[in-house]
């Protein structure tokens, strides 16, 4: 699914004439766009602000991007950047996983400031005697064309402006060189599906060691629908029966829900209990993995286990090398 917005706006370029300078508008494009992929159930935003040909050189670009959960009102991204190279293009972009049956709103501001070349600088007063070597210099732009006089006005929508003169006959500095010259803003919208997990792929499989010596084998799953795309912003728990570890006579108990990492992933850990007594203590379980819904638990993936100290076998095997998938069974 895919959203995409655009705005033009239009700022004023001053003329040559000092004291009442019609301007000319240029165009100054800002651009913004949210889109979901469900193949890997990422969300991409982005936001661009340009300048055209006739002002990319005399004007610098900026550009804020924030992407907003409707959901819940958090803001999920907050990225800015500025064209201080004057190339007259600047543009952010953000990815982060989408939850599911979310709608995320991504909103655009794009603006332009202008620039001044032309400079003086004054020297504090000091006393030679007492502050002998001590002074500071400060810098002050010439604002022949008054911006600097309007930057405090919110400029929304395109127009053209008059910037006439307000200082009289005086010339007017700035202790800045730039001058923010109006906003406008834009906004995007996208969707996520309302995925349903329904089994479990493997992405990682390893095999470490415990404290007591033992073998504790660490699965990484993640969670896919029917038509194999991940799914994020869920919950899953495990379930089987208490079940008793003769390794050391305690007891094993299935995880609670939890949510799942933020790529759609979970871990499955397995391992006797220390210390253990001998190589073929140990238990065997039936594990189903289920998605956790506001109604019962939907199972999603069962791993038969039998676990030794130094012998996990998953569904009949002690190590996968690639990425099968597990199923409900």
């Amino acid at each position: 699914m895919k959203t995409k917005t655009l705005i033009a706006a239009m700022f004023a370029i001053l003329g040559c004439l000092i004291f009442a300078a019609k301007t000319q508008a240029q165009a100054i494009d800002g651009y913004t766009s949210i889109d979901y992929d469900d193949s890997t159930g990422l969300v991409d935003a982005y936001s661009e602000t340009s300048l055209d040909y006739d002002v990319a050189c005399d004007y610098e670009a900026y550009v804020l991007l924030q992407v907003y959960n409707d959901s819940t009102g958090s803001l999920i991204v907050n990225d800015f950047d500025r064209d201080y190279g004057d190339i007259g293009f600047i543009s952010v972009e953000d990815m982060f996983y989408g939850d599911a049956d979310t709608t995320y709103t991504a909103n655009g501001t794009h603006r332009a400031y202008a620039l001044y070349y032309d400079y003086d600088y004054d020297y504090d007063d000091y006393n030679y005697y007492e502050d002998y070597g001590r002074y500071r210099s400060y810098y002050f732009w010439y604002d022949s064309w008054f911006f600097g006089f309007y930057e405090g006005y919110g400029i929304y929508e395109p127009y053209y402006y008059f910037f006439n003169n307000p200082y009289g006959f005086i010339n007017q500095r700035r202790r800045t060189p730039s001058v923010p010259l109006g906003t406008t803003h834009d906004t995007a919208q996208v969707s996520t599906p309302s995925s349903k997990p329904h089994h479990v792929k493997l992405v990682v499989d390893q095999t470490t060691g415990t404290q007591c010596g033992s073998d504790l084998r660490q699965m990484q799953l993640e969670i896919h629908t029917i038509r194999h795309k991940i799914v994020t912003g869920v919950s899953v728990g495990e379930a089987f029966p208490n079940t008793a570890d003769t390794c050391n006579s305690s007891t094993v108990t299935p995880s609670p829900c939890a949510p799942a990492e933020g790529d759609g992933t979970f871990q499955d850990k397995t391992s006797v209990g220390c210390p253990f007594t001998d190589s073929t203590c140990g238990f065997p379980s039936k594990d189903v993995w289920s998605w956790c819904t506001s109604g019962a638990p939907v199972p999603i993936a069962t791993l038969r286990k039998d676990v030794r100290p130094h012998n996990i076998s998953i569904n009949g095997s002690e190590h996968y090398t690639g990425h099968p998938e597990f199923f409900r069974k």
